[in-house]
């Protein structure tokens, strides 16, 4: 069998639920854990940090909308804003498939969602830092993939996103 093939031999509809189940799971698991890493955070933490309201709204905002969005895209449900969830034909067997691309950009949502709730969660001024970062790093990369497609006007949303997710990584350096 080739490498390749593992996912044709179970419906789609099965691997969207195996996945929609582990990120559950996962995030259920977090939620459960929040105490328990918020007691941890709070003892290795200096007293000197304490983000304010802002860079907590910046940080939650973006901590629900990634992991939101990136259970969406596991689950293949459509998100059209987001992503390009055209049906396309694959080369090698002439089957078409909707959004192909759609669960590995999930993952990639969710794995930032992961950085801003430890962030959250441990009130550490570098996971702050880092996740901030990293949003502020994808929104920056979204504008030049955008501009290098030649269009600036759907680059226009994450200008305005990234204003506001700047002061907040401004603000815990």
């Amino acid at each position: 069998m080739p490498a390749n093939t593992f996912h044709r031999t179970l419906p789609a509809a099965a691997i969207g639920k195996t996945l929609l189940a582990l990120a559950a799971g996962f995030v259920a698991l977090l939620i459960a854990a929040s105490p328990a890493l918020a007691a941890a955070g709070s003892q290795q933490v200096a007293a000197a940090f304490e983000p304010s309201w802002f860079v907590q709204g910046i940080t939650g905002l973006f901590a629900l909308a990634t992991l939101a969005t990136g259970a969406l895209a596991l689950a293949n449900i459509g998100l059209p804003l987001l992503v390009d969830t055209a049906t396309f034909v694959r080369v090698d067997n002439d089957e078409q498939v909707r959004a192909p691309n759609v669960r590995g950009w999930g993952v990639r949502q969710i794995a930032t969602g992961v950085t801003l709730w430890a962030a959250l969660l441990l009130g550490d001024q570098v996971l702050f830092q880092v996740s901030l970062a990293s949003v502020v790093i994808r929104q920056g990369l979204d504008i030049v993939a955008n501009l290098l497609d030649r269009r600036p006007l759907a680059a226009a949303p994450y200008v305005a996103i990234a204003v506001p997710t700047i002061a907040a990584l401004l603000q815990v350096l």
